[in-house]
């Protein structure tokens, strides 16, 4: 919400400033650099993208920045640094500073130079409020629907495709990204001021190996994005956890919506805890965690336990009458 009012009040021209989720940023060099080495053009592919991204855009505005692939690291400095040196302003939101990117990631002393570059040329704010102004605006009924069995949630979701979708039934379809084949279970098309509108399982976009560029690719065909059987989720699922919040990140920068069907409500789909062993996944809270937990007194070097409070309020936003109200 600050980075919107920050980019809309901005006296840089429209067509010289750009706001982009950091992850779809870093997908666009990577496609760049790919195709500069595929044309065999002469020069330094990363440092020819810098310049082509700073000849585009003055002010660069990145929501989320968050630094977890290796691959994206080791180009940071470089990429930075080209950018910076053209005269390209950099605003960021992020839940860590500087000196806490890639924390404990590989080769991470190739990074550091990266860190000392951002904290030589941009001004670290730290922001804190007893409000998350995400949560203040007023709720919109049935986007995350809970239910205590697969037949119930099942019978809440169809009813919200009904809401969404009409009569019709949805056929399931393909799309495509950097060479691979994301099938649609269920979908269908904008029609006769009718929203598009798909359905994928938990388990079809977070269970299985996806990563943001699937989900942009998700986010730009479908209005409406329906998530089925969301399962509560803790550290010992990590990877579904950073599946699960680079989709919601990944919608909210692309104003999809979202409706989802849970076997627990929204603030109670993360404990920022491991699960114990045996412990029946879907079954009642633990009694120690049937209160959540902070993140930081769980985990507090955890990039997921520092995520999972901005993702709750980033999804009770979602559910808001002002986001629903929004053009997707």
């Amino acid at each position: 919400m600050l980075m919107d009012a920050f980019f809309e009040a901005s006296a840089v021209p429209p067509t010289r400033r750009r706001r982009v989720h950091f992850h779809e940023f870093m997908l666009e060099v990577h496609s760049r650099v790919h195709q500069h080495r595929q044309a065999k053009l002469e020069g330094d592919a990363l440092l020819s993208v810098a310049s082509k991204v700073a000849a585009e855009a003055q002010l660069l505005c990145f929501d989320e920045f968050q630094v977890r692939d290796v691959g994206d690291a080791m180009l940071m400095n470089r990429l930075f640094g080209r950018m910076f040196d053209r005269g390209v302003t950099m605003v960021a939101t992020s839940n860590r500073p500087p000196e806490d990117l890639y924390a404990g990631g590989l080769q991470r002393e190739l990074f550091e130079p990266f860190i000392h570059r951002v904290k030589e040329r941009c001004l670290v704010h730290r922001l804190g409020s007893e409000v998350d102004y995400r949560q203040a605006g007023e709720q919109a009924d049935r986007t995350w629907m809970v239910g205590a069995d697969p037949r119930s949630r099942a019978a809440a979701l169809e009813a919200a495709w009904r809401r969404v979708a009409g009569a019709s039934d949805g056929t399931p379809s393909t799309l495509s990204t950097q060479g691979r084949t994301i099938r649609v279970p269920r979908g269908v098309s904008a029609a006769g001021g009718r929203p598009s509108a798909c359905v994928f399982s938990f388990k079809d976009l977070c269970q299985e190996p996806r990563g943001a560029a699937d989900f942009i690719v998700i986010a730009r065909a479908f209005d409406v994005v329906m998530l089925s059987d969301v399962p509560p989720m803790t550290l010992s699922e990590r990877n579904e956890v950073r599946r699960f919040i680079t989709l919601v990140d990944v919608l909210y920068e692309q104003r999809t919506k979202l409706v989802v069907s849970a076997a627990r409500p929204l603030e109670r789909i993360f404990e920022a805890r491991y699960r114990e062993p045996g412990e029946d996944r879907f079954a009642a809270a633990p009694a120690a965690a049937a209160e959540k937990p902070s993140a930081s007194a769980a985990a507090a070097n955890s990039d997921e336990a520092f995520a999972f409070d901005r993702c709750t309020s980033r999804l009770m936003e979602m559910g808001s009458s002002e986001y629903l109200g929004t053009d997707a």
